[in-house]
């Protein structure tokens, strides 16, 4: 069994505080900001020889995605949302791989089975330079096992993370808001972990 991790840098703008909010609403245009999310992680674990072939696929089906309320659901939205981010980050580290909707579709090797879990800290008032508002840090998690049907055995398993800032609040009476996009990020790193494992 091996392990490899890797942490990636995404791009994207530094999230905003609500102190600086003063020196950004230029900058913002006034319509709120999504903050660079720069601390996307995934590991892998590898439990056999793997490998893909022209003409095979990939498969992700969604097992749970648990929202910052706590309730798990598995909607077939849930489910698009998901597989779309995977396939997303799959296809940005290898451009070849190839993905089927459908588990038993013609030609898929690989069947990945996902989990998410999105959770936001207790939020904190803050305020200063006219501004005023509230601030939580999100985490994401996704896991995921991949199943090797050809073989009929588990291929291994990747877990990926990311976690930033996010909150609302009012700066000289003008709305704003942040996000961190954290489970987007997350979502496509474990893509980007699946491309490694299933190709190499």
């Amino acid at each position: 069994m091996r392990v490899r991790a890797l942490r990636l840098g995404l791009p994207g703008r530094r999230t905003a505080r609500f102190g600086g909010w003063t020196a950004a609403i230029s900058a913002l245009l006034l319509v709120g900001c999504a903050s660079g999310a720069r601390n996307a992680a995934f590991y892998e674990i590898r439990e056999a020889p793997t490998g893909i072939e022209a003409g095979e696929a990939i498969s992700v089906t969604l097992k749970s995605r648990t929202g910052p309320n706590g309730k798990a659901s598995a909607t077939e939205k849930d489910r698009d949302l998901v597989a779309a981010c995977v396939e997303r980050g799959a296809v940005k580290a290898n451009s070849r791989l190839s993905f089927q909707r459908e588990a038993s579709a013609p030609g898929v090797r690989y069947v990945v089975r996902v989990e998410a879990h999105t959770l936001h800290s207790s939020k904190g008032l803050e305020g200063g330079g006219g501004a005023i508002g509230v601030a939580w840090l999100q985490l994401s998690r996704f896991s995921a096992e991949v199943f090797d049907a050809r073989h009929d055995r588990i291929a291994g398993s990747v877990v990926s993370s990311d976690w930033g800032d996010e909150g609302g609040g009012l700066a000289y009476i003008i709305p704003l808001v942040f996000w961190s996009n954290s489970e987007a990020h997350a979502c496509e790193a474990l893509g980007k972990g699946i491309a490694r494992l299933v190709s190499e």
